[in-house]
């Protein structure tokens, strides 16, 4: 008997106001920053995700391009525009001037992906290789094109887009 009440609290009565408080303020502290951290984690995932949705639109883009022949290219000084929702779905395509204000821009306006297909001719290909027996390419050809294909997707409800692009000559 002795040694149990030894171990008992001499204070019973729980905690105090103002201990309880201050460890649900604390609690709550802890919350918002678990929170934030998983949310901020939360975005970057489904950013990555839209940067690879954009990778499988540009390489779906690249192998049309490989299975079209030159007449069947946007002519020179043309631009394809292509629109794709936020999923990577196809939506639209539109052949405008390259001069033309949806040309400029690969990052769509709104939540969602756009690719573009800028066509040049062979005047302005302007090439070096070392040592120049490396690679030729048909210069004389007046069939060469420089299809410079950019792609920009652009993060629902935010202000966030990224944009690749890359060069083919046909």
């Amino acid at each position: 008997m002795l040694v149990s009440s030894y171990f008992r609290m001499r204070n019973s009565h729980g905690f105090s106001l103002v201990e309880a408080v201050i460890a649900g303020g604390l609690l709550a502290v802890l919350s918002l920053v678990i929170v934030q951290v998983l949310t901020a984690q939360t975005n970057l995932t489904d950013f990555q995700n839209k940067k690879d949705i954009l990778r499988i639109v540009l390489e779906d883009n690249a192998y049309d391009l490989e299975s079209r022949t030159v007449s069947q290219i946007p002519a020179i000084g043309e631009c394809l525009v292509r629109t794709y929702d936020i999923s990577g779905k196809w939506q639209s395509d539109a052949t405008v001037a390259s001069t033309a204000t949806e040309c400029q821009e690969p990052v769509p306006t709104s939540a969602g992906a756009k690719v573009l297909w800028i066509v040049s001719g062979k005047d302005n290909i302007s090439v070096t290789f070392n040592p120049s027996t490396h690679l030729k390419l048909k210069q004389y050809n007046s069939d060469l094109r420089k299809i410079r294909i950019l792609g920009g997707i652009r993060n629902q409800g935010t202000s966030e887009s990224y944009k690749l692009s890359f060069t083919v000559f046909k």
